[in-house]
């Protein structure tokens, strides 16, 4: 009996038509984040059969790769995931004190859940590539930076009251609608409404030529360890009408780093519709 539902099924499929035939293997992560996502946050070694079996590939493939990469869980944890980068940056910044004040707040080690299974701290995490706001954490895929021990407690105190909504959620706010990647859940959470209203020049914000003005008056930096200024950035552009070209440097391709890609696959139209947006000045 497959443990395989027709869903995952379907999303690896789409993994492996993305890759030249006979490279099946290199769907594997893909499919492993499928699976954990439909199994309550964690890999079993049944699932992980099944899936070496449907790629048709050695299981001992897949079992290294669950097991090397912090992201994925081989056994149950706790509904929502801590991570504390520990590294250089955010250790210099105290990172080791938030670590021991969360373990000390929720009773547990790193690597353990809590017993009413609300809250699982995963063992000491390799760079999440967010050094300009050290120190971080990521909290079910959410970077959440410059904490200090107050902020660390608002959090747990969110997350133990289950009032997740108080955190605000911005490159995933729409994180807990139903199927997030799709087109039509973005639009239905307000997506593609600034490019909308970029194109009929709703009113002078909207302006081309204000464009770049406002995403420099917000503050927007990127999400690479340099933390370059957005505004800054897309002012290098021409501007006459020399054809633009947007080249999107979407994995950083880091060890250990997977911030990138859980935009590009929980959230892909916000990147999408901020390139438009980026052709637009």
């Amino acid at each position: 009996m497959s443990l395989l539902s027709r869903e995952i099924k379907e999303e690896i499929d789409l993994w492996v038509q993305k890759f030249p035939e006979g490279k099946q293997r290199s769907a594997i992560i893909a499919a492993l984040h499928s699976v954990q996502h439909f199994n309550n946050g964690f890999l079993t070694s049944e699932l992980m059969n099944q899936v070496a079996e449907y790629l048709d590939v050695p299981k001992i493939q897949v079992f290294e790769v669950a097991s090397f990469y912090s992201m994925f869980n081989t056994q149950p944890v706790g509904k929502h995931e801590i991570s504390v980068c520990t590294n250089i940056s955010c250790m210099l910044r105290g990172s080791d004190e938030i670590v021991d004040h969360i373990e000390k707040r929720l009773q547990i080690k790193s690597g353990e859940s809590t017993a009413d299974g609300k809250i699982f701290l995963k063992k000491e995490e390799e760079c999440l590539a967010a050094c300009t706001g050290a120190p971080m954490l990521m909290l079910d895929h959410q970077y959440i930076e410059n904490l200090d021990i107050k902020k660390v407690d608002e959090i747990l105190d969110s997350l133990e009251k289950k009032a997740m909504n108080q955190l605000n959620q911005v490159v995933f706010a729409n994180i807990n609608e139903q199927e997030p990647w799709t087109i039509d859940s973005y639009i239905a959470s307000g997506g593609y409404e600034a490019w909308k209203n970029i194109l009929h020049n709703k009113n002078d914000s909207y302006k081309p030529e204000n464009i770049i003005e406002t995403i420099q008056e917000s503050g927007l930096r990127g999400r690479g360890g340099a933390g370059f200024h957005t505004g800054l950035k897309w002012s290098f552009m021409p501007k006459d009408d020399t054809q633009k070209y947007i080249v999107c440097n979407s994995d950083e391709s880091e060890p250990g780093t997977c911030h990138d890609r859980d935009i590009l696959k929980l959230n892909p139209h916000a990147l999408i519709e901020g390139i438009a947006i980026g052709v637009m000045p």
